[in-house]
């Protein structure tokens, strides 16, 4: 009896992980400290935040409607249609 990840699994994590990077990417550059406001205060970093990780959610949207077999292949499109959706109902929140 074995305990190792299948490779669909393995699939499935790189693709979840590719996401995750793409929807922080944004946030790194805010942290980065590149084009800020010097002076602002905690409410300001917090809403500029919101906004770069809303925008990283946003390009990811694009990506999930493509269709890309090789992503889509780990989860079925109906799971990846369901995220999208909750996605898109979480950033309207």
């Amino acid at each position: 009896m074995t305990f190792g990840i299948s490779r669909r699994s393995a699939g499935g994590l790189l693709w979840l992980l590719l996401y995750a990077g793409l929807v922080t990417a944004p946030l790194l550059v805010l942290a980065s400290g590149l084009g800020v406001a010097t002076g602002s205060g905690w409410w300001f970093d917090f809403a500029m935040g919101l906004g770069f990780g809303s925008l990283g959610i946003l390009g990811g949207q694009f990506l999930l409607t493509a269709r890309f077999r090789r992503a889509t292949a780990p989860f079925g499109i109906d799971v990846v249609y369901l995220f999208h959706r909750w996605l898109a109902v979480g950033g309207m929140v």
